[in-house]
């Protein structure tokens, strides 16, 4: 599996983004993509990525980390009631 699961949603929760990544094309990638609030799991190079999307004009938020088949529905239920989770 590549190392990046992006999801989506808009301002009305639904999602329009589901996508797997490489790491060489996530720049490319978020570039495209309208400012928007990123929520991440907290890892390693999180704070770099972090950084990146910043500079771009996302927000990034760190969230702990969780296992893999729970983190999807905790990214997506933070991003649905709008949490600030650093």
């Amino acid at each position: 599996m590549p190392p990046f699961q992006l999801i989506g949603l808009d301002r009305h929760h639904k999602e329009i983004l589901v996508k797997h990544c490489k790491r060489e094309k996530l720049i490319a990638l978020m570039e495209r993509v309208p400012s928007c609030t990123i929520y991440m799991e907290s890892c390693g190079t999180s704070n770099y990525w972090g950084r990146i999307f910043q500079e771009m004009g996302h927000e990034p938020k760190l969230i702990s980390p969780q296992n893999h088949i729970a983190m999807e529905q905790a990214l997506i239920s933070a991003a649905h009631q709008g949490e600030n989770i650093e």
